[in-house]
């Protein structure tokens, strides 16, 4: 980590203990304190470093770590406007909020200062023998393009359209998707943004496969091309799920990278899943959204997805269950495995029958 980057994020790491503790007192003193307008000026303060964190992260880390931020600029723009109005009790119920938002930040900012700013996970890629990284641009010049995969040399070094990746998601691909490649199977992938992923799964699975792609803009129409084929529809919309599910028949692999919304992901899930060939695969990315309120979701929240699929562990396992609750289901007799990755969550679907002792 070069000095300069170092230096702003101890520099970033300092003043959120400074504001953290602020906050605490402003909590101690709430019944004493009767002039409470006097901390507008804090709470602004605190915006306007929020943001400037967000794009510090940016600069040096890319769209990673800057969820927290993102909450405690929204959250103290909030406050300033309940202070302005005179909603003293919603500033006060607030405030335990912006400080874990801020907690949260100086948690990741210090082990990023203890791990290295580049020490991050790769998957199986690995970096140049003689690699020195200082900042962004050296990272992807770093890797050594000896030890990627097929779909991560497609993605640094392939022609493309857009797309944008975490760099751990393609060790993932690889290790569930290579048994299907140069065979006959149809790809069905959700959120087709600026087209590139749908390029790469045509490459990397060969001259038999298809690509089917969902997306709610209708300018992504434009990315069809030979073997590719793109639906504009809402993936929330039930009735447009039955009506792709009805034209295209059956899909070999599903990837859900669409909205990220609870919603979205259970509805897709509970509709497309059925359609998934008896071998097939069904993985739901970016489901880190289920620990963000704004995407529906939140820590042990029964609607996120993550909690809705932690059922799928007890559907696997309900032929051992005693309890009346938990029934063998059409989920029990068709997933053959459950696998949790950082942010992803992969279905192996296969003929899930009782299990024999010898």
């Amino acid at each position: 980590m070069n000095m300069d980057c170092r230096n702003g994020f101890e520099e970033i790491a300092v003043l959120q203990k400074k504001y953290i503790y602020a906050l605490l007192r402003i909590q101690e003193l709430k019944e004493q304190q009767q002039d409470f307008e006097i901390y507008e000026d804090l709470f602004g303060q605190i915006k306007d470093f929020s943001m400037y964190v967000y794009e510090f992260k940016q600069c040096y880390y890319g769209r990673a770590l800057d969820w927290a931020e993102e909450y405690a600029f929204s959250l103290a723009q909030n406050i300033q406007e309940d202070l302005k109005n005179g909603n003293k009790k919603q500033v006060y119920n607030a405030i335990p909020t912006l400080i874990n938002y801020l907690q949260k930040s100086n948690e990741e900012i210090q082990e990023i200062l203890e791990e290295g700013l580049y020490n991050v996970d790769v998957g199986q890629m690995r970096y140049k023998n003689n690699a020195v990284i200082s900042q962004k641009e050296d990272f992807i010049l770093a890797l050594d393009p000896d030890t990627m995969n097929p779909l991560e040399h497609f993605f640094f070094y392939g022609q493309h359209n857009k797309m944008t990746k975490w760099c751990h998601y393609f060790e993932v691909y690889h290790r569930h998707f290579q048994k299907y490649r140069n065979k006959p199977v149809t790809i069905l992938e959700i959120g087709v943004w600026g087209g590139g992923s749908l390029q790469m799964w045509k490459k990397y699975f060969g001259d038999e496969c298809r690509i089917v792609g969902i997306d709610i803009m209708d300018e992504c129409k434009n990315y069809e091309e030979d073997r590719i084929k793109i639906y504009i529809g809402s993936q929330e919309d039930r009735d447009f799920l039955q009506k792709v599910k009805k034209e295209e028949g059956q899909f070999d692999i599903i990837i859900d990278d669409g909205g990220h919304t609870m919603n979205q992901q259970i509805a897709t899930f509970e509709e497309l899943y059925p359609c998934l060939s008896e071998e097939g695969i069904y993985l739901c990315e970016d489901v880190m959204t289920s620990y963000w309120p704004k995407y529906g979701g939140g820590y042990k929240k029964p609607a996120s997805f993550i909690e809705y699929s932690k059922n799928f562990i007890d559907q696997l396992n309900a032929r051992y269950s005693m309890s009346p609750d938990l029934k063998i289901s059409k989920l029990t007799q068709t997933i053959r495995s459950v696998h949790y990755y950082d942010s992803i969550v992969v279905i192996e679907k296969g003929s899930h029958k009782p299990a024999m002792v010898i």
